[in-house]
């Protein structure tokens, strides 16, 4: 497949690409959308984590970490699957594969009565998961998009070298922007915005702080 990507450059000193964090956002991003994609179709699920799986092999076999082409695959696939319906089955397989992050956290009767929840009304029991994820603190589950649906499928923080950077392809383009780029765009203190940045968990108006959240509150 024949892609083409603009790169824009976030540091006027440090001139850095997206292909040079390509490889790190496509981590980053595959692992917020697992379980988003298996509540829609699993069959799909099965074909990223095979196409994932190649693209690291061929990436440890040739050398190359420019993982562009593969990156505008995956959020053409992931924009692709916002149009398809959800059916009771596939989101049942996918919370109950993503409550297994909070095993050894929960009481036998907790576990149990979410199960149970989880075949009578499987939107209840998607909310009732978020609510443990923020009480127990998963912060890997906190950032899967089951609890951000609507936030754009490109945006998210990654750490380069022993750094936080915000990535998103906005207009064609892909945006990389530093901490304080960020706080200058969110300004005020709208949910929309702190979801939109990748600094609420957001569901349904249920709000979550996320990894970076604290130093937004905390950056004077």
């Amino acid at each position: 497949m024949n892609m083409t990507c603009q790169n824009d450059l976030f540091s006027s000193e440090k001139r850095f690409s997206f292909s040079l964090v390509s490889k790190a956002w496509c981590e980053q991003i595959w692992a917020e959308h697992k379980y988003w994609v298996m509540m829609r179709c699993y069959q799909k699920y099965k074909q990223i984590s095979q196409a994932f799986r190649d693209q690291v092999k061929t990436s440890r076999e040739t050398g190359e970490r420019d993982w562009s082409i593969f990156a505008e695959q995956l959020l053409h696939e992931f924009q692709k699957m916002r149009k398809l319906p959800i059916d009771s089955g596939n989101a049942c397989n996918a919370l109950s594969h993503a409550f297994g992050h909070l095993r050894g956290k929960l009481t036998e009767q907790e576990s149990g009565s979410w199960h149970v929840l989880l075949q009578r009304n499987w939107e209840e029991a998607h909310r009732i998961l978020f609510l443990l994820t923020m009480e127990y603190g998963d912060d890997y589950l906190s950032r899967s998009r089951l609890f951000s649906p609507e936030a754009p499928s490109s945006h998210t923080w990654i750490r380069f070298r022993g750094k936080d950077f915000f990535i998103a392809k906005d207009l064609g383009q892909w945006k990389i922007l530093e901490p304080w780029e960020v706080w200058e765009r969110v300004g005020v203190y709208q949910v929309n915005l702190l979801t939109k940045y990748r600094l609420l968990a957001n569901l349904g108006g249920i709000v979550h702080p996320l990894a970076q959240y604290d130093q937004y509150i905390n950056r004077d």
